[in-house]
């Protein structure tokens, strides 16, 4: 998609040198950034429910939600060159320039989103704010060539963006009733999401929107709601005089305190690869 937008780019950037047009390509782009969650909410059952198969639906995937944001933004960096250059003796200068920032923005990006703002935002906010961003770069370059009709389009996006957003962003797990959350965020592995069903007494851990990965029962009894817990005790059918045990994955951690509380003397291990 990169490929094709700086081909494309330059050639648009030749025959029609407006910044009008490089506002619009940046605008476009913010608008296809901003539908990434609401794409993906729809082509990932889609492509799951039609088959397609492990190798072929990343793909496919990856294909329907990020070309055409990433084609646009392609498209960009021609535009930025030909506005950069001054004087066709600095052309290399000013190229390089432009890398160098582009590079320092793709490291930066990366660590501000995998280090910090997942933690913060969630990730389908974080699109929705990135599409907001290049919109509003659009606007200042609308403003800046006296486009009124265009800067009011962009008045228009922000508006509506932010009353989809505020309806709720697609990705972000919301229980019917009776359930409620009681914690939800972002960590580099999962969305986790707990859930306290009050008239059944119980509390589940959710991860990306599953209605159940973990439960436990309020009253404190040591019974889970869910039988894969109960399932985890066949091990002593072979080793009944087990001393160690290793859990790899905490979850809600239900089925290692169980064995911790009603095995005295038994030790514990558990691994567990997201700190969240």
């Amino acid at each position: 998609a990169l490929a094709c937008g700086y081909f494309l780019g330059g050639g648009l950037a030749d025959r029609y040198p407006s910044r009008t047009v490089w506002g619009g390509l940046l605008g476009a782009a913010g608008v296809f950034v901003f539908l990434v969650p609401f794409i993906g909410w729809w082509a990932n059952p889609f492509l799951v429910n039609i088959r397609v198969g492990d190798q072929a639906g990343p793909l496919l995937a990856s294909l329907i939600i990020f070309f055409i944001p990433s084609l646009l933004l392609g498209m960009v960096s021609p535009f930025a060159v030909k506005f950069c250059v001054r004087d066709v003796s600095s052309v290399g200068n000013t190229t390089g320039r432009l890398y160098a920032v582009s590079a320092a923005g793709n490291i930066l990006g990366t660590l501000l989103t995998a280090f910090l703002l997942i933690n913060i935002v969630s990730v389908p906010y974080i699109f929705v704010l990135s599409g907001l961003v290049l919109a509003a770069l659009a606007l200042l370059v609308f403003i800046g060539e006296k486009k009124r009709a265009l800067s009011l389009l962009c008045y228009l996006f922000f508006g509506v963006s932010v009353a989809a957003s505020y309806q709720g962003v697609p990705g972000t797990f919301t229980p019917e009733p009776p359930q409620t959350v009681v914690f939800q965020q972002d960590s580099f592995y999962n969305q986790v999401t707990v859930l306290e069903d009050l008239p059944a007494g119980i509390r589940k851990l959710a991860f990306d929107g599953n209605y159940g990965q973990t439960g436990v029962y309020l009253s404190g009894d040591h019974a889970s709601p869910y039988p894969t817990t109960d399932m985890m005790r066949l091990p002593l059918a072979f080793v009944p005089e087990m001393r160690r045990v290793l859990f790899l994955g905490c979850g809600g951690g239900v089925a290692p305190r169980n064995f911790h509380d009603d095995y005295p003397g038994l030790q514990v291990d558990v691994v567990e690869i997201d700190p969240l």
